[in-house]
């Protein structure tokens, strides 16, 4: 079954976990782990690094509803230049 995030989406986000320490970014709990898009897949389908963050589910709802709420905030631009920042 093909993933809608594309072929490599496995291999990605395994990238991800590792580059983030296996923790959630925002809190650093360590269980239920999601790899999220900073900038939402259905805005722009970009699976890069910069744009993939680890995180917890109660971490990801909030971010996601910030988002939702005032779009891409300065919040948002700096996590995207930390992620480039940390290849």
């Amino acid at each position: 079954m093909k993933n809608f995030r594309g072929d490599e989406w496995a291999e990605i986000s395994m990238r991800v976990l590792k580059r983030d320490g296996f923790k959630c970014r925002k809190c650093g709990k360590k269980y239920y782990l999601g790899v999220h898009h900073i900038i939402p897949w259905k805005k722009n389908p970009d699976n890069s690094m910069k744009n993939l963050i680890t995180l917890c589910p109660s971490c990801h709802k909030t971010m996601d509803n910030d988002y939702l709420r005032v779009g891409e905030t300065n919040y948002v631009k700096k996590l995207i230049k930390e992620n480039e920042m940390m290849r």
